[in-house]
Order: C-alpha cells, then structure tokens, then sequence
C-alpha cells in the first residue's frame, strides 16, 4: 500500500471512531495500533477518552502494540483521569509496556480511592519494579 493510500486508510479508521456501531470503532481501534504517525496516536488518545469500556480497553490495547513515547505519554496521562476505568486500563498498558517513566505516576494513583485501582495499580508497581 502506497504512502497516500495508507494515509487515506488511517484516515477512514479515525473517522470510524466515530461510528455509530461500537463493534466498528473497536475494528477502528484495534487496527490503527498497527499504524504509525501523529494523528494515529492522537486518535487512540480520543478513544481512550471516550465513555464506552471497551473501546477504551481497545486503545489501551492498541496504545501497548504502537509503542514508544507517544503512546506511553497518552496512557501516563490517563492515570490523571477521574475514570476508574481508565485508570485501569492505563495502568494495565503500561506494565505491559515494562514502562519504567510510568513508576513515579502509577505510585501518584496507589492512594486513589478506589480500592480496585489501588490493588491493580500496586501490583503493577510490583511488577515494573521487580524486572530489571
């Protein structure tokens, strides 16, 4: 697939988020983690921070398989969130992303009110700080 025509298809991706059909803004989802470039990541940002629980779960999903400071950067940010689930999401990416920047942050939600969040977010603490 040539350059503009890999343009063109994350474009139609991004613009599937917004579809009425939550099985395809979660096909949009998945799909643009195995897309590069700004607007990509900007798109998973959006969905993260839409109300639907597993589209968000799909863009943390996607943020892990895209990888690198951008996407850490999102889901670092969606620690700060008021949503549990969010919270949840984020912290789960980034222990599978083994992200080291993320300690200081995760150790920010471990006294968050939510005992759920507490527990997840403890043992991914434990986790990244256990892994050399």
């Amino acid at each position: 697939m040539g350059s503009s025509e890999g343009d063109v298809f994350v474009h139609i991706l991004i613009n599937s988020i917004h579809d009425k059909d939550l099985g395809v803004q979660i096909a949009a989802v998945t799909s643009l983690g195995n897309m590069r470039g700004d607007n990509v990541v900007q798109a998973l940002r959006l969905a993260m921070s839409l109300d639907e629980v597993a589209l968000i779960g799909a863009a943390a999903a996607s943020l892990v398989r895209y990888a690198g400071p951008k996407a850490e950067a999102v889901l670092i940010d969606n620690l700060q969130s008021p949503s549990s689930v969010r919270i949840l999401a984020a912290a789960a990416a980034l222990g599978e992303m083994r992200s080291k920047r993320a300690v200081e942050p995760l150790r920010q939600c471990s006294n968050h009110p939510d005992e759920l969040v507490r527990v997840a977010v403890t043992a991914v603490l434990e986790e990244l700080l256990s892994t050399p």
